[in-house]
């Protein structure tokens, strides 16, 4: 049987898009090998899929030196990329039948060079699924300019020899192909059929009343949620006394522990914040019995679309999504939700979707009607699958790359060991 590779250089169980991206290959016949970090629990029919074949990139020796002083990060970051790279290459030599490699971006360094490395030793074809630029979050984490056109410089020049190429929005398909010369498909997240989920009531679960509201963030710098606590401060002071909010945050990150700190010093009497971990199944179940559901997903790029507000929609829960120009094609503004540009924008319209039922119930007819015209599974069929079967042969064979390369493998060797 015919073997797709799909690689994840992150949390496989945190990467929705290529779990649905193996769901479908595994419905075309596939035997799908993901190879990532298996940190999360995976969905139960994942878990239970005898076609899917995990491979966690995990050592020993790493765990042991991350626990070592912080002046030893470099070390512990050059020794990952180097046990990971020889970990990743010896999986991808060892599986049989394999038609294609398909990977995401970001992460773009080492992800595109290893697996451009991999298809040319398999002499099969490579196709990137860009969800966003790599450089970009270097900008936005204020690495220096240099390092940020290095970056730049390397999804341009690598990007070019892959043999097919996703993107998750319309505008990201116009700056590819104008800025990098890169051709691909717009390949839109959309929800899958039969999406599963509790039947629990969260509402009694999590002791949840009034206008329940949800959120999910990374808790990083590309979310500010300083933006919903102000909101919160003005909401306190217009909300009537039989007006309530209950906020559910869903996710972790690195500044999860600042934003608790700082919830917890509030004296709101209209409000309630409620930090949640769900279970896969209880996520959607939460969103369906929500009444609205913000996103603040700060694009760092200004091209991708933010996964969350597609799980809002696929339970047919309205949202209010930071604007940005890309969000238009996912959020439009009156007529599936609505968009807002500080504090005080999201609190007035918080304010007035509290006040006015009837608009969230014309943005939830609008959500369940697109929602039956547009799964990912017939997306998928039609963007997808004439792209992974139709690809030519590997341009990682290409003379030109094997310059590149060797260049590359000696330039690494000379940093390594001269």
């Amino acid at each position: 049987m015919a073997a797709a590779i799909v690689i994840v250089l992150g949390d496989i169980g945190r990467s929705p898009r290529m779990m649905n991206h193996a769901r479908s290959l595994i419905a075309t016949d596939y035997i799908v090998h993901m190879i990532g970090y298996n940190e999360t629990k995976l969905p139960n029919d994942l878990i239970n899929n005898e076609k899917l074949k995990i491979y966690s990139l995990t050592s020993s020796i790493l765990n042991k030196i991350k626990s070592m002083p912080r002046y030893l990060f470099l070390l512990y970051a050059l020794l990952r990329i180097i046990i990971e790279s020889f970990q990743l290459l010896l999986v991808i030599l060892t599986i049989k039948n394999a038609k294609f490699i398909l990977i995401q971006n970001p992460p773009s360094i080492p992800t595109i060079f290893l697996a451009l490395l991999g298809s040319w030793l398999k002499n099969i074809p490579l196709c990137i699924d860009w969800h966003n630029y790599g450089f970009s979050l270097l900008q936005i984490a204020k690495k220096s300019s240099k390092i940020v056109k290095i970056a730049y410089a390397y999804e341009k020049v690598l990007g070019k020899f892959s043999d097919g190429n996703f993107c998750v929005s319309n505008r990201m398909k116009k700056h590819l192909e104008e800025t990098m010369g890169i051709k691909s498909t717009t390949l839109y997240d959309k929800p899958r059929r039969n999406l599963a989920e509790s039947s629990k009531n969260m509402r009694d679960e999590l002791n949840l009343r009034g206008f329940l509201i949800v959120s999910s963030t990374s808790f990083t710098e590309d979310e500010d949620f300083s933006i919903v606590i102000s909101a919160l401060d003005k909401l306190e002071t217009v909300l009537t006394e039989t007006e309530y909010i209950t906020l559910v945050i869903t996710g972790k990150g690195p500044l999860k522990d600042y934003y608790k700190n700082l919830i917890s010093q509030k004296t709101w009497k209209k409000s309630k914040v409620i930090f949640a971990w769900l279970e896969a199944e209880d996520y959607p179940t939460l969103l369906k019995q929500a009444d609205l559901g913000v996103c603040l997903h700060i694009s760092s790029s200004g091209y991708d679309l933010p996964m969350k507000v597609v799980d809002m929609h696929a339970a047919a829960l309205p949202a209010l999504a930071f604007y940005y120009d890309t969000i238009e094609e996912l959020v439009i503004s009156g007529r599936n939700g609505d968009t807002f540009k500080n504090s005080q924008d999201l609190a007035e319209k918080i304010e007035f979707l509290i006040r006015n039922p009837s608009l969230l119930k014309k943005y939830r007819d609008e959500l369940l009607k697109e929602k039956k015209e547009n799964y990912w599974e017939d997306v998928w069929v039609k963007a997808a699958k004439p792209v992974l079967n139709g690809m030519p042969k590997n341009k990682a064979s290409s003379w030109i790359f094997r310059i590149i390369l060797s260049i590359c493998i000696a330039k690494l060797i000379t940093y390594l060991f001269f």
